[in-house]
């Protein structure tokens, strides 16, 4: 199953004239991404990282982040069109911009006048760890990101991907993602949450269609340690009785679990090289996305995001693996049926 073989994947945007869908009469569905706390992913390069001395980088590396924006990334390098919303400000999110228009990425940027912030990543390639810096980033007023609903609202359709992804800005108020899925479900059209703390317990309340929690946002919400494999299936069991169709928990290096009302599928991890690990989760959530819109069997949706995350771990930085590298792992993808 290859992931070109996708014919109906949204549609090309054409610049930045978002209105004009509103006017078509007809058109393929579309995936839209929602990255309400962006970042420039800052990735240094170390050797032997040691904590309180001077570490000399090899090699450092700017990437437009956030988990929104990495997952149009990687939509946009696996060939699907999607159009990512942003809250950008300041000279940081002009560089975010401009790179995501390097990328092919259609970004639709709203305007803050704070600076986006910078988050850094230390890769130590002797201990083969990642060390992960992120900063709260600029507070935004509640009323933008209600102008950004709105004007949302105005050109989804029926049959529509919405993907809501990463932490909340200081300023949103905690229940912003169940506000979002309340309002575009009622319009039709489906959504995907990705977020912990309140931001994921309050969405949860509006039924989103998917969930992805790792393990440690899921033992967080269910307010126990989760470890095994029976603990992890009954917790996301519990989301599904809240109205949840899917859940998907990643376990790193323990693969991951597709967990439906009928069906539980495990996966396990590939062996790859890792370059970074930052955005394979989001990873993930580009392979489902694809498979949403391919309509493909549950096992097919699990091995390609499995394959997509595989990819996008063996890349530098927050880079997306290329269609190449993610056709040529899904037939390595180990699936086993639990139920």
């Amino acid at each position: 199953m290859a992931v070109g073989s996708r014919s109906n994947c949204g549609r090309k945007t054409e610049g930045r004239v978002r209105n004009s869908y509103a006017h078509e009469k007809k058109r393929p569905n579309m995936i839209y991404t929602v990255t309400l706390n962006p970042a420039l992913d800052r990735t240094v390069f170390v050797e032997d990282f040691s904590i309180g001395q001077v570490n000399r980088a090899k090699e450092d590396r700017d990437d437009a982040g956030g988990k929104g924006i990495n997952v149009s990334k990687t939509l946009s390098a696996l060939g699907c069109e999607s159009l990512a919303l942003a809250l950008l400000g300041g000279s940081t999110g002009s560089r975010i911009e401009k790179q995501l228009e390097e990328l092919h990425v259609d970004c639709w940027p709203f305007y803050i006048p704070a600076e986006t912030r910078t988050n850094t990543k230390i890769v130590d390639e002797t201990l083969q760890k990642n060390t992960d810096i992120n900063v709260v980033g600029p507070r935004v007023d509640q009323a933008t990101i209600d102008n950004m609903l709105k004007m949302l609202l105005r050109i989804v359709e029926v049959g529509d991907l919405v993907i809501l992804s990463g932490s909340l800005p200081v300023g949103a108020s905690a229940d912003t993602y169940k506000t979002w899925i309340s309002a575009l479900t009622e319009k039709g059209v489906t959504s995907y949450l990705d977020a912990d703390g309140e931001a994921f317990e309050f969405g949860i309340e509006a039924k989103p269609y998917l969930v992805k929690p790792n393990t440690r946002e899921l033992s967080q919400y269910v307010g126990r340690a989760l470890s095994k494999t029976d603990e992890i299936i009954e917790a996301a069991q519990e989301l599904l009785k809240k109205g949840v169709q899917y859940v998907i928990v990643s376990r790193g290096s323990h693969g991951a679990l597709f967990i439906t009302a009928e069906k539980i599928w495990k996966a396990k991890a590939l062996s790859v090289p890792v370059g970074s690990t930052v955005g394979a989760g989001d990873a993930i959530i580009a392979g489902l996305a694809l498979a949403h819109e391919g309509k493909v069997s549950d096992e097919e949706a699990l091995k390609l995001s499995v394959a997509t995350a595989s990819g996008s771990v063996m890349q530098p930085g927050t880079q997306p693996p290329s269609k190449e590298r993610v056709d040529s792992l899904i037939d390595q993808v180990e699936i086993e049926e639990l139920k």
